[in-house]
């Protein structure tokens, strides 16, 4: 049989050999592959950042390309064309008609007018980009828009664009934050390409620009064209050197490697026979004799240990005494607690105090409140704070610890070596549910490490006794939160009643003035409404309002609030929308409620609604004004015909009809 010392010194050895073998192979291997792998990436960034710029300046041209195709009728077509590029630096603008050039602003590249009318930087095409051993030519960014005249018929084609030469790509790459050293490249339709780089090295990327494929000695990432994106990219940095750090940091851990086998070694002749000596003691001791005691010894180690022991186990007994008392007193102070829970209505601070106390009192590392909605049951707080979270927030009732527990009510324990969704840690678990009389609200998980001891009976006894009165003010807490959910909801509709609406639109209005950001009302009235009651019935009348409050909550964001103000009128707040954001979603609402008829059963009723628009500060500067204001517009709706939307009168914007 080995010595302690050589059983020692073996383990330390392996101990410290494992960590230096995973060293050298983090970088002999994995280092080299991960700087290689983030230079990779890094350029499929840098791609993506290039190709994204293209598509901007395309859309860009596009709309310049607009312009000008709306002033194709005018008697002036070369100040149409200067017109056009008045936000377009180095850029050309042409108009073709009948197969000639009408009017042309700026460097207007040498192609025949057919193949100007025909450049296009977003549109379908089946011309992928090809790979020319040189360049042919420079590709050209441009975007044409069909010009028509006031009887819609085509009068020409407008095509704003700009050559993309070397310098022009290079002026590009400046305006984006890329790595240092990368070269770029663009293969376009038509064999036609560009790079930053000079030489070979321009040729091999706008190969691989084209075929995707690799260039030697260099890390390369790539978008290919796509609908919507006219040349394929290449972005390309030098390969990364890394032999010298590699030798560096390998000669490192040698050194540290060395140091450690003679630590090793000092520590083996240094722990020996006293650890031996204690081993009987201290297994009788684990057995829970804590009257055992070693004899007295010297003042060698041996007899220093056996002194040290021996005080051990007394203040071992002593602990055990003031910990019976401290349980005692806990008990004491979770039953005060619970006076104190059933008179909260804070529900992340009450479940934040319970599960601190449950954890406090069972010993654990780990407490969790999972709480009953609907068929499930789901993870809503947890402590320590930032603790790991449970990959399951949500399980189905009967399932696992925590959904098992809120079915029959009864308290579980888990020991070392389970399997659960609702477990974190992987240690021991007990959960106990959160009642009120025969009523399951919730779930309490509390988790230990693995090297802790299983849960007994004490600790859920404990938990019970917590979780009683726990639950109590939990489910108080959840009937007022209920009550003041109706108490701002309408009843027919679901949506917010008028008391929310002047709450909201009086919040919303403090805070745009205070931080001077737009804010807008829309008020909607259903045209006719009277017709429909009259017609089918107030029953199809009520259905016909709860399916306009449901197509109005999937026409706005979840920052908005829609309420119902009277009748058959909505009221639509919106932060951050200014005027023309609120008549784009106006548009968008008298759509919705145009396009699809509401279906009561055998009825099929055909609906519109009048829409008014305010915003602040142009309709006022308080929540009446903009309510106000809104019902102006609604009305100058209602006189225009219905079926549409205004803006409060006063406003310099012009009123927009959508189509019936």
């Amino acid at each position: 049989m080995k010595s302690v010392r050589s059983r020692l010194a073996i383990v330390l050895g392996v101990v410290l050999l494992i960590p230096a073998l995973a060293a050298l192979l983090a970088i002999g291997v994995l280092a080299p592959k991960q700087r290689t792998d983030a230079a990779k990436q890094a350029m499929e960034q840098a791609a993506g950042s290039v190709a994204t710029a293209m598509q901007s300046r395309c859309l860009a041209l596009g709309e310049a390309a607009r312009n000008l195709a709306l002033q194709a009728s005018s008697s002036n077509l070369s100040a149409a064309a200067e017109s056009a590029l008045s936000r377009q630096s180095e850029a050309f603008a042409v108009l073709v008609r009948d197969g000639k050039v009408v009017a042309s602003a700026g460097s207007v590249p040498s192609m025949a007018p057919d193949q100007l009318a025909q450049l296009s930087c977003s549109a379908a095409t089946g011309n992928r980009a090809t790979a020319p051993a040189e360049a042919t030519g420079v590709p050209v960014l441009a975007q044409r828009v069909e010009a028509v005249d006031a009887r819609k018929k085509p009068i020409g084609i407008a095509v704003v664009g700009r050559v993309l030469d070397q310098q022009r790509l290079r002026a590009l790459v400046g305006t984006l934050a890329l790595p240092p050293d990368t070269q770029l490249a663009l293969a376009c339709p038509g064999g036609l390409g560009v790079s930053t780089a000079d030489g070979p090295l321009a040729t091999s990327l706008r190969v691989s620009a084209a075929t995707g494929g690799d260039v030697d000695g260099y890390e390369v990432g790539h978008r290919r064209s796509v609908q919507g994106q006219y040349c394929a990219v290449a972005a390309a940095v030098p390969t990364p050197s890394l032999v010298g750090s590699q030798v560096s940091l390998a000669l490192l851990i040698l050194l540290a490697l060395l140091l450690g086998v003679g630590l090793v070694l000092w520590l083996a002749s240094s722990l020996t026979e006293p650890v031996l000596a204690l081993t009987e003691a201290a297994e009788r001791v684990a057995m829970g004799d804590l009257t055992t005691r070693l004899p007295a010894g010297g003042d060698d180690e041996l007899g220093r240990l056996s002194g040290a022991f021996n005080h051990m186990t007394d203040e071992l007994e002593l602990k055990i005494t003031e910990l019976e008392r401290s349980r005692n007193l806990l008990r004491e102070n979770v039953g005060r607690l619970g006076d104190t829970l059933e008179r909260t209505h804070d529900l992340e601070g009450l479940l934040g105090t319970v599960l601190g106390a449950a954890a406090s009192a069972t010993e654990s590392q780990r407490a969790t409140a999972w709480l009953v909605e609907g068929g499930s049951v789901v993870a809503r707080a947890s402590v320590p704070a930032g603790a790991p979270r449970s990959v399951v927030r949500r399980l189905t009732l009967g399932t696992d610890l925590a959904g098992e527990v809120a079915v029959d009510g009864l308290p579980r324990r888990l020991g070392h070596g389970h399997e659960d969704s609702t477990t974190v840690l992987g240690g021991p678990a007990l959960a106990a549910p959160l009642r009120r009389g025969h009523h399951t609200v919730g779930v309490i998980v509390v988790e230990r490490e693995p090297s802790m001891p299983a849960f007994d009976s004490d600790d859920e006894a404990m938990l019970v006794s917590l979780a009683g009165p726990a639950g109590i003010a939990v489910d108080n807490v959840l009937l007022h939160r209920e009550a003041q959910r109706l108490s701002v909801t309408d009843p027919l509709t679901g949506a917010g009643n008028l008391r929310h609406m002047t709450t909201t639109l009086a919040r919303e209005v403090e805070r745009a003035s205070r931080f001077d950001r737009p804010l807008s009302v829309l008020l909607l009235d259903l045209d006719h409404f009277k017709n429909v009651n009259d017609t089918y019935g107030h029953t199809v009348g009520d259905a016909v309002l709860r399916e306009l409050a449901r197509r109005l909550a999937s026409c706005v964001r979840e920052v908005d609030t829609v309420a119902r103000y009277g009748g058959e009128e909505f009221v639509v707040v919106t932060p951050e929308t200014d005027t023309e954001g609120a008549e784009r979603l106006a548009a968008r609402i008298c759509e919705a409620v145009r396009e699809e008829p509401v279906i009561v059963g055998d009825d099929v009723v055909n609906v519109t609604v009048s829409v008014g628009i305010a915003s602040l500060p142009m309709h006022g500067t308080a929540s009446g004004d903009l309510v106000r204001a809104a019902d102006e517009g609604l009305y100058a709706a209602k006189r225009g015909g219905r079926n549409q939307y205004r803006i409060a009168p006063g406003h310099a914007v012009s009123e927009t009809v959508p189509d019936a």
